[in-house]
This record gives C-alpha cells, structure tokens and sequence, in this order.
C-alpha cells in the first residue's frame, strides 16, 4: 500500500479507497490540467464551459494534493514531506468530498439550462444573463462548502471547528438529512430532466428551421449522452449517504462514543449492512472523478474536435493493417481495426490457454463455465482476426483474396457475439457465486446439470437473435435473404429489448455486488476451519467479484454505444434504402457529431474488454 494509507485511515477512508486515490491520482490530474487548458483556450459556450470548469479545478485540486506528498517523498526530501504530510492530507479529503458533492448539483445545472435552450430558447436567454449564471454557481459552491464542512468525519472537522468555537459533540443530524435530501431531490430532479429531454429531441428532430435551435438541440444530446456514466455512479452514492445520515441522527458519528478515530473507522467497516454499502460507495468515488473528467473532455464539440485534432497527428502516421480497408465496408472505425489487429495475437494465445486449463485441470463447473464462455468465443473471433494476415504474410495472394471477405463476415458475427453475451454469462456467474455462499442449499438445487445447460443454452440463444437484429445491414444479408425477411424491416423493438435487457443485467450485477459484499463481511468470522465447502463458496465468490470487476467496468460504457445504435435504428437511419452503399452509411456513423464519438470509443474499449 501507498504510505498515505495508514494517514487517511484516521480521516474514515479506508484501504481500498486510498488505493484508488493514489493510483487514479496521476492521470485525473493530468486531464484536469487538459481540461482547463482547453477551457481557457478555446473559449467555448458558456454552458459547457461552465461545466467543464466547475467539474475539472476541484478534480485537479484534489487529484494533485492525493500525488503531492508521494512526489516529494520520491525525489528524496523526507524533511519537506514530514511538514506537508499532515495539513495536505486533511486539505485533500476536504477537497475528495467538495469534488465529489459538487459534481451532482453542476451535472443538475447543466443538464437543467440545455433543457430550456432547446425546449424554452427565450426563457433560456433571460435566465441565462451572466449575473444569473454566476450567482447560481455562486450558490451551489456556496451550499457545496457549508454542506461538505459539516458532512466530514469529526476528528476532520476539529481542524476548524475549535477555531469556530463549535463543539465536536454538535448534532449536525438536520445538517446531514438536509444534504441527503437535496441530493435525492438532484437525482430525481435529473432523471425528469433526462426523459423531458428525449421526449424534446424526438418531437422535435424534423423541426429545427435555425441553427440557434440545432445549436441547442446539439449541445442538449452532448449533455445527456456523456453525462449518463458519471450520473449512474452518483445514484450509487445516494445509498452511502443515507448510511451517514442514519449515524449522524443515531450519534454514532460525535467522538464521545469512541476512545479513537481509528475505532470508529473500523466500526462502520464492521457493521453488518452499511459497512459494505460504504466500502463500495467510497471505493467507486475515486473512480467517479475519473470519469467525470473523462466525459467531460468529449462532452462537447469545441473539446472534442481539439481532441481529434490532437489524435490525428499522432494516429494518421502510423500505417495501417491490410484488413481495415476491408472492415469499414462493416461499420467498424479505421481505429477499431487496429485494436482488433494488435490484440488478436494475444487474445489467440490467451483463450487457447484458459481452453486448455479448463478442459486439463477439470475445475469447479462455475469457473469452467464463466472460463469457456469468455473464451471459446474470444479464441473464434482473435483467430479470424489475424488468420487472412498470416495467409498474406505467407505470399498466399491467391488464396488470401478467396478468404478474406467471408473472414470478415463471419469474424464481425463472431465479434458481436463475444462482445454481447459477456454481460449475460458474468451477470450470471455473479449470481451463482452469490447463491453458493449466501444460499448453498438452493444452490445446491438450483445447480443441477440439467438447469445450468438450459439457462446456458438460453444465454446462447439469446445472444444469436440479438445479434443477428443488432448489427451492421450490410452483414445481415448473408442470411436475411435466405430466411426471406425484408432489409427494411423495422427491428427497433429488437433493439430496444436488447438495450434495455442489457442495462437490467448490470443494474441486477450491482446489485449483487452490494449483497455479496455484505455477505462476505458478514460471514468472516463465523465460519469455521472445518466447513470446507463453505471457505470454497466464499473463496471464489471473491475471485469473481474481484476478477470480474475490470472487464464489467470497460463493458459499463458499451451502454451508451448501444443507446446510439437503439436511436439510430428507431429513427430508421440503419435501414439500406436511406444510403447509396454500406460505405456511405459507415461515413455518417461515425461522422455524427454526438454518437459517432461515442460508437467508435465504446466499440474501442470493447475490444480492450475482449482481451
């Protein structure tokens, strides 16, 4: 562990969240200086400037304070660290919770004002008059500061509550409800927002007779499209803050109650139900700054087109693989390919191992069964990526250009399927895992040979139709014609269903997450040495959860790609009789200003999750 680890324990913060701090520290600060530079730069609409600012100076305050004292201790002067050490540590949790409660409130602002610049434009410029504007930023840091100072851990707050003159045996319970209260209201306040704000863009996509309203309508789409990751990971914070209200009401939090700050740190990390709820929501605040300056970057076109002006000078150079000439005829980007080139040779090598130990080592069906279930489908699609560069790289020119076409086609198949049904089968390896430990003799029942190759055929099953009705038309012809059904069938309900299943598994996946954590706390201590099936369950329910979470957060962000596709297939702009060639279609794809970003960046990371 990082040496501040055993510092910030004393502040409630714990060694998982240390760990994400100072490791997510280097790259949030060095976006955050981009963001601002980019700011300050470019000179962009004052929403999202607004916006970018007030997301990207508390990240990279906070950020730079969580690498500073290691950076000092690095380069050799012990003496300086032993005087910043102290005063920085108790600055940077201060500046941990103001960037993370602050960002709630913005994002509401935010999504608020390009609501009624697209649904109420003259209402929009009277309320948006610099006046107003600063004294509504002025409010919330206002609300920010005394809500962040009063919602600290106590031996924090002694820092300046001695100095007030307020005892540290305060009830700040109505304090503490106000703040919880206030950002429940923020959260349902934005979802309204979010479904007024589809129900605008679709009313009104035909509608648009200037470029102020296409303006508006633009800026409104950036907004719900890149603000949608950081807002899923705030809703989990709601349940970490009705934990801490439920202690500053019972008093729990006031230091009478307890001989140290370490003793009511390991309290809370011990109690039964909200230890892991705040484990986990502490743990994914790191990551939530993370991403917060992440979309904020690509949240709208000035810093988006700076960003892709700034990628081309670095990717344009590099020459491409044979194959991606080929693979954009199928909606895939020139980048994509790339990916899908350099990590086939690992992810052959990778899946043809995992293959090998499961089929040699006959281990547990659970993880036999989340094993080839990555990767049999992983080892098919990796091999047909690099197979036809391998034919070419022999000399076989002949043979190359009688493979290369059905290669592709069927790689693409078998890449979309890898891809989509990985959620379903680690949802469903979660679930196991869980019930092995939690329930094991439903478990027991539940896990029959018979059961486990129904629902994993089912899986199988579910993930063919869907991505026959999901992917590129041009790759649906192969067997569309044979089955006799129209190109110009509307599979928008498909799609739909698709999304929708889609973000139930990893809302449930949450949710199982949060139960199996408590799980194990709860049964650490009451297992004993004998009970070997027992120790085994909660073995590797830990495996999974801790192994699984990575591949889950990449695939977290394939959600708004299929938000994208969903819209564009509704909208009927998938269909082959509005373009002249798949070519064509594959152009605007990922030209669009506002989803081809997000296609090409979650298509991207997909195939990272692959690997």
């Amino acid at each position: 562990m990082p040496y501040i680890a055993g510092i910030i324990d004393t502040h409630l913060v714990w060694e998982p969240f240390s760990f994400t701090d100072y490791y997510l520290g280097y790259p949030v600060t060095v976006l955050s200086i981009l963001l601002i530079y980019l700011s300050l730069r470019l000179r962009p609409p004052f929403l999202s400037r607004m916006y970018c600012l007030n997301v990207a100076i508390p990240s990279f305050c906070y950020a730079f304070l969580s690498v500073f004292p290691d950076v000092v201790k690095g380069i050799g002067l012990k003496s300086v660290w032993t005087i910043v050490v102290g005063p920085s540590t108790s600055i940077r949790v201060y500046l941990r919770y103001y960037a993370i409660c602050s960002y709630p409130y913005f994002s509401t602002l935010t999504i608020f004002l390009a609501y009624l610049g697209h649904a109420k434009p003259f209402f929009f410029q009277k309320i948006t008059k610099q006046r107003h504007i600063t004294a509504m930023v002025g409010f919330l840091h206002l609300w920010t500061t005394i809500s962040v100072l009063l919602f600290l851990p106590r031996d924090v707050q002694s820092v300046y509550l001695d100095t007030l003159k307020i005892s540290k045996e305060t009830d700040f319970s109505i304090i503490a409800i106000a703040f919880t209260v206030i950002n429940l209201a923020c959260y349902v306040l934005m979802t309204v927002l979010y479904v007024l704000a589809l129900i605008q863009i679709v009313n009104r996509t035909n509608n648009t007779n200037s470029p102020s309203a296409a303006s508006h309508r633009n800026v409104l789409k950036s907004v719900l499209i890149y603000c949608t990751a950081p807002n899923f990971f705030c809703a989990f914070a709601l349940s970490g803050y009705f934990c801490l209200t439920i202690f500053e009401v019972q008093g729990f939090l006031k230091p009478s109650h307890w001989k140290s700050p370490r003793e009511i740190s390991h309290w809370i990390q011990s109690e039964s139900f909200c230890g892991p709820v705040l484990l986990t929501t502490e743990t994914l605040a790191s990551t939530r700054l993370f991403v917060n300056v992440c979309t904020a970057l690509i949240a709208f076109r000035d810093y988006r087109m700076a960003l892709s002006k700034a990628l081309r000078r670095i990717v344009m150079p590099i020459k491409m693989p044979f194959i991606a000439g080929v693979i954009e005829v199928h909606l895939v980007p020139v980048l994509i390919s790339k990916t899908d080139y350099y990590l086939g040779y690992p992810a052959v090598i990778l899946s043809t191992l995992v293959i090998y130990l499961s089929l040699k080592l006959d281990p547990p069906f659970l993880s036999r069964m989340y094993c080839l279930n990555v990767a049999v489908p992983s080892l098919m699609y990796s091999f047909l990526s690099v197979f036809p560069d391998i034919v070419l790289a022999t000399g076989q020119k002949e043979a190359w250009k009688i493979i290369v076409v059905p290669a592709t086609s069927i790689r693409n198949h078998l890449r979309y399927f890898a891809l989509c049904s990985y959620p379903y089968f680690s949802t469903l390896t979660i679930f196991l895992a869980y019930m092995g430990h939690a329930k094991p003799l439903l478990f027991k029942r539940f896990t029959t040979r018979r059961r486990l190759i129904c629902i994993v055929c089912a899986v199988h099953l579910w993930t063919l139709i869907t991505v026959f009705f999901f992917m590129p038309r041009d790759l649906q012809v192969i067997y569309k014609r044979v089955l006799g059904i129209s190109m110009e069938t509307d599979f928008s309900v498909i799609t739909v269903l698709h999304t929708v299943i889609v973000f139930v598994c990893y809302m449930f996946m949450m949710v199982l997450y949060a139960l199996a954590i408590a799980a194990i706390r709860k049964h650490a201590t009451s297992t004993s040495g004998n009970e070997e099936a027992v120790i085994s369950h909660r073995t590797v329910l830990k495996s999974v959860l801790i192994y699984c979470t990575a591949p889950n957060f990449f695939c977290l962000f394939a959600l708004s790609g299929y938000v994208c596709l969903t819209i564009f297939e509704v909208q009927g702009f998938l269909k082959p009789s509005h373009w002249k060639s798949p070519r064509e279609m594959s152009h605007w794809v990922h030209s669009e200003r506002f989803c081809g970003p997000v296609v090409t960046t979650t298509e991207t990371l997909a195939n990272v999750t692959r690997c």
